[in-house]
């Protein structure tokens, strides 16, 4: 297992989920000067650290299929039981934005997290992630008298090559990344260009 991201959780009202919850708020709020939950940066990191195992790695076990965690911490070991969302309905973003796994699964998920972004993954960037998305329904209406220019990003023929290269081999590389970023840069750079020319 690696790091649990707490952007989707789900809690059951039971005694152990409340405790859990508050102890977890405690803990990011107000947390003892000394204990392992001092100096945690995120209430992310202080979530972690109260279901692992200290000293370990990763301090919590499970056997392979399965969807529920074995061996927490020993504060909760035996009191709480922690589990995977299923990833097709809870999706994080790599899955919706970028590998669109919904299409390709034909399913419509309860809810998207939007994950790190290159824009130092703020609630601005995150806000236009799903814009772009239309999953963003939080803006007022638009303007009846405002023109707008639509872009939809293409995959250009060296990037594809490239890809098709290096998942061939299944095998991650750099360069498959920045020949896309350059590209895509360079198409939204010519789609600023004709908005501007044609008042959008």
């Amino acid at each position: 297992a690696g790091t649990f991201n707490s952007g989707l959780l789900l809690f059951r009202a039971t005694a152990a989920g409340r405790r859990f919850a508050a102890q977890w708020h405690r803990n990011v709020a107000s947390p003892e000067r000394g204990s392992r939950f001092w100096g945690k940066t995120s209430d992310q990191q202080v979530f972690n650290a109260m279901v692992r195992r200290e000293r370990q790695w990763p301090g919590v076990g499970g056997r392979r299929g399965e969807w529920i965690m074995r061996r927490l911490h020993e504060d909760w070991d035996g009191n709480l039981s922690l589990g995977a969302l299923p990833l097709p309905l809870f999706m994080n973003g790599h899955g919706y934005f970028v590998q669109a796994a919904h299409r390709s699964l034909q399913v419509s998920p309860f809810a998207v997290h939007a994950t790190y972004s290159l824009d130092n993954h703020d609630g601005v960037a995150k806000r236009q992630r799903f814009r772009e998305a239309a999953l963003w329904a939080a803006d007022p209406p638009p303007r009846p008298e405002a023109r707008y220019l639509a872009l939809n990003f293409s995959t250009p023929p060296l990037v594809q090559t490239k890809i098709d290269k290096y998942g061939r081999a299944n095998a991650a590389n750099i360069d498959v990344h920045s020949a896309a970023l350059n590209a895509y840069v360079a198409e939204l750079r010519d789609a600023l260009a004709l908005a501007r020319a044609t008042g959008r």
